[in-house]
């Protein structure tokens, strides 16, 4: 894990601790395994951790570098054909993305626009107040 995807676990650990269990996962046993596990009351799900810079330029992919890779992407697809709540929490600059597994394949092609719009919830990292962390583990836990 990269510093700034070790400074957004920090943040959101405490966070949405309040709402299901979290366990950070990821290690260098098995490749391609998201970076932590949930769970709450017999529901399990999986997050994988992508932070970086924002682009510049709004037509530049923002997780071309620093995106997926492959084996990452092969175990989101995975989870996503066996019916298990996945998902990309991805951060550039002060935006923040909820992207189903479903979009892993393309998920390293897509512009700050096409994220916003492929994204299940959008925030304001820095800004995010009570309410916002509410609505992203609402997302999160499907209800």
């Amino acid at each position: 894990m990269n510093k700034q995807e070790s400074s957004l676990w920090s943040k959101i650990a405490p966070k949405l601790c309040r709402y299901m269990k979290l366990r950070r996962i990821e290690n260098m046993v098995g490749e391609g395994d998201p970076d932590v596990f949930m769970f709450k009351e017999g529901w399990v799900g999986f997050m994988e951790l992508k932070a970086k810079d924002h682009p510049k330029r709004a037509s530049t992919s923002v997780f071309r570098t620093g995106g997926l890779r492959p084996a990452q992407i092969n175990y989101l697809v995975e989870l996503h054909e066996e019916v298990i709540p996945a998902f990309i929490l991805a951060k550039a600059g002060e935006k923040i993305w909820l992207v189903p597994s479903l979009h892993a394949l393309t998920f390293n092609t897509l512009t700050s626009s096409e994220l916003d719009r492929v994204a299940i919830w959008v925030g304001a990292y820095s800004k995010m107040c009570a309410e916002d962390w509410d609505s992203l583990s609402r997302y999160i836990l499907g209800k």
